[in-house]
């Protein structure tokens, strides 16, 4: 005899039939309701360990992304990142840290429509509205990134990153004392992880005039400051001579001072 397609090895029933039986014999002992209750809860406890799978993968990608991100690969770090939006399209994670690679790259388009699609994802996380009012300070679009600084404050009115946020949002305004103001705050909410925003409290203080002691506090913070804080500071320097005019002279000796801080 030879077997056919639905036989197993020496004429067996082939192990999808045998299964099969198995069922119907469980549910005629069980009846239809409660065989229908049986699979039901045996789909739910599968879906639970698939998502459980998805879960250490996800945290597993993200935590490479996150290590290519923070030495500075950057370029492998976006890719890094956009293979896990493109398979969790609504990850607001990974599509924040995609905005970040992005944006180190200076492809700041782009940076901006993975942190708008991560507001999206959750509309109510402060740390998004944030992320993405710092790219809008940056690009110099204050009308935009006013909107999320108000929506921050409103969610997390008291957190370091907020009242920098507000710093930067009254700098770009000419609002030099209120800038000091939310930046002496954030920086003293985080005193040892501070020194970009104690570049700009100093501008700040060189916006009212202070031009002594916004010299000093540079030249002494110079040294201090990462590639990212000296080029935001820098940023942030010629848009205020550009208001002021007058401060050229005093601007010149701080922008030496940030150039010979680097590297």
């Amino acid at each position: 005899m030879v077997a056919g397609a639905g036989a197993g090895p020496a004429g067996q029933p082939a192990p999808g039939a045998a299964l099969t039986g198995v069922f119907d014999q469980i549910r005629q002992a069980l009846g239809d309701a409660k065989f229908d209750e049986l699979v039901a809860r045996l789909n739910q406890d599968a879906e639970g360990i698939r998502l459980a799978g998805v879960r250490q993968a996800r945290a597993a990608a993200l935590a490479a992304a996150d290590e290519l991100f923070e030495a500075k690969r950057y370029d492998e770090a976006r890719a890094a990142f956009q293979r896990i939006v493109d398979a969790l399209p609504d990850d607001a994670d990974a599509l924040t840290g995609l905005g970040n690679a992005l944006e180190s790259l200076g492809r700041y388009a782009e940076a901006l429509e993975a942190y708008s699609r991560a507001v999206m994802a959750q509309p109510g996380v402060a740390m998004l509205r944030r992320n993405r009012a710092n790219l809008l300070l940056r690009l110099g679009r204050y009308d935009e990134a006013a909107q999320d600084v108000a929506e921050a404050v409103r969610l997390e009115p008291d957190h370091p990153f907020t009242r920098a946020r507000q710093g930067g949002l009254a700098l770009a305004r000419g609002q030099f004392a209120e800038a000091q103001a939310h930046f002496a705050a954030a920086i003293a909410a985080r005193p040892d992880d501070s020194a970009g925003w104690q570049a700009l409290r100093a501008l700040a203080s060189l916006g009212l005039g202070e031009v002594a002691a916004a010299q000093q506090a540079i030249a002494a913070l110079a040294p201090r400051l990462d590639d990212d804080d000296r080029a935001e500071a820098l940023l942030w320097l010629e848009r205020l001579v550009a208001a002021r005019l007058d401060l050229a002279a005093a601007a010149a000796v701080i922008r030496a001072a940030l150039s010979a801080g680097s590297g």
